[in-house]
């Protein structure tokens, strides 16, 4: 499935434009537009995406510079062309759930490679390029951050699922560690700020039985976390100039 093939290609930053443009045929080729025009009509979500990127394409009029609003408008069509296809040929829930398992082998493939590079970097020629752009050579670290903290609030959904079994637990408990250790070394403010959602989440469950108290105990602690982040950076980056 080429929605597959993209997930997993997102977090290498390598080939993703390709299978997008393979879909979109894929789903010309397939026909019965009427039917999939009267669908998206009704779905005001993709509606507004689909509206927001014209808004740049009318844009292009008022531009001094023809070749980088080109540009820009090639780097968006992304949010013209996924909602759509997904919201006139959705996927179901065995197929969603193939789709975030792609995003997360593309994420640890990713991950691994550019940790074995720092590794080799760092025992051959001395050379630290263990954290942010030196580190994540492959794709932006932002990038990188927020697909990962995605990751990881799907893993704790499936952590908390009664149905996984204890030994997949387990194996979820390491990539959530593992993935801990990669945002940091990715250095990504925003991904550090977002990553506090998932830890919170996680003491919220273990240490409160109440589902009310949980909820307000999440979202205390995740607010706090972020303010003290945000607070700390913010403080750093005055001192600095």
């Amino acid at each position: 499935m080429l929605a597959v093939a993209i997930a997993f290609c997102l977090p290498i930053a390598r080939l993703t434009a390709v299978f997008i443009a393979l879909m979109f045929l894929n789903w010309l080729i397939e026909g019965d537009f009427k039917s999939k025009f009267s669908t998206l009509l009704k779905n005001k979500l993709a509606l507004s995406f689909s509206f927001l990127y014209i808004l740049h394409l009318v844009g292009l009029a008022y531009t001094s510079n023809l070749d980088s609003g080109l540009f820009d408008l090639q780097v968006k069509a992304s949010i013209l062309l996924f909602p759509l296809v997904l919201s006139t040929r959705p996927f179901d829930a065995v197929q969603l759930h193939k789709i975030i398992r792609a995003l997360v082998l593309g994420a640890l493939v990713s991950s691994l490679i550019m940790l074995f590079r720092a590794l080799y970097l760092y025992f051959y020629f001395g050379e630290n390029n263990f954290f942010y752009q030196a580190f994540s050579f492959l794709i932006h670290p932002s990038y990188l951050a927020m697909y990962i903290d995605f990751i990881m609030v799907y893993l704790l959904y499936l952590l908390l699922q009664t149905t996984t079994t204890t030994v997949l637990k387990k194996w979820i408990l390491l990539l959530l560690v593992y993935f801990s250790i990669i945002i940091v070394l990715l250095s990504s403010k925003m991904g550090l700020c977002h990553y506090s959602s998932p830890i919170c989440r996680i003491y919220s469950v273990l240490h409160c039985e109440n589902k009310k108290v949980r909820t307000w105990c999440f979202w205390f602690i995740n607010h706090l976390f972020d303010s003290c982040f945000i607070d700390y950076y913010g403080s750093r980056n005055k001192r600095s100039f």
